[in-house]
C-alpha cells in the first residue's frame, strides 16, 4: 500500500489476486516498480501457486 500508494481496497485486491494466482492486476508501469516490491508480488504468486 504504501510503495506503490494505492487505496487500501486495491492493497487487498492486489494481494488476494497474487495468492489465488488469477493474474489480474490494477497496477501499471510495473517495469518501472521497485526490485523489492517485484519480489514480494512473485513470492505471494509462488505461495499461491503451492497452494497456499
Amino acid at each position: 500500500m504504501l510503495i506503490v500508494e494505492v487505496s487500501f481496497t486495491d492493497a487487498v485486491f492486489e494481494s488476494i489476486s497474487a495468492l489465488t494466482t488469477t493474474g489480474a492486476t490494477i497496477l501499471v508501469g510495473l517495469d518501472s516498480m521497485p526490485p523489492s516490491f517485484l519480489l514480494y508480488r512473485q513470492f505471494l504468486q509462488w505461495m499461491g501457486g503451492l497452494g497456499w
